[in-house]
């Protein structure tokens, strides 16, 4: 069943919860303050399929949506976020999200609730196939002068400091999240997902 915030329940009264939690596709509701307020079936088994089985206490019910979303890719979602929530009109945005094995390609689509209320943020999967690249392990190239690991917001993959324009494939640090890894974009996926431009920590 999907889990809903009771205090907030009045407010998607208008929707089909069966549907959403019936849904194959991971969902969460979040407040006009980005925090999160439902979440269905699909949602918590994501992450505990792909590496973040603690996906169910640090992004649960109560919890802000951007806690732990690191710049430029936060700045980017709240403006789109509070954009969609004021013209009342749905934001979508196509990402990559793969595992250490298969390429996936999401599309995530969030639906402005009534009165700028908040917002049910639904992530479809688009497409799946082989990942393609070599693999590389995570090494002291990977590492910047103050020891953190840049990886790529939305392809994963992560900057070599010896050769700064190129992104290696690694596996590893797909498969479990590590407490040096900081986030940006690489320039393949600013691109391509941002061809309007979006700054790069």
């Amino acid at each position: 069943m999907i889990l809903i915030d009771p205090a907030f329940r009045r407010r998607i009264a208008h929707l089909d919860l069966d549907a959403i939690e019936a849904s194959a596709d991971p969902t969460y509701v979040v407040d006009h303050d980005f925090v999160i307020r439902g979440v269905n079936t699909a949602y918590l088994e994501f992450g505990r399929h792909n590496g973040h089985p603690q996906v169910a206490q640090e992004h649960a019910i109560g919890c802000p949506l951007f806690a732990s979303m690191d710049p430029p890719a936060r700045n980017f979602y709240v403006q789109a976020y509070l954009d969609a929530m004021s013209r009342g009109t749905p934001f979508h945005q196509d990402y990559e999200c793969s595992s250490p094995a298969v390429f996936r390609r999401f599309r995530l689509s969030a639906y402005p609730l009534p009165d700028h209320g908040g917002l049910v943020i639904s992530n479809h999967l688009a497409f799946e196939g082989p990942v393609g690249l070599k693999p590389l392990p995570v090494s002291d190239a990977h590492l910047t002068d103050d020891g953190l690991i840049i990886q790529c917001c939305h392809c994963r993959k992560v900057q070599n400091q010896v050769a700064p324009n190129t992104w290696d494939w690694v596996p590893e640090l797909v498969a479990e999240r590590h407490l040096n890894v900081s986030h940006s974009f690489c320039q393949n996926c600013l691109e391509h997902y941002y061809p309007e431009g979006v700054q790069s920590a």
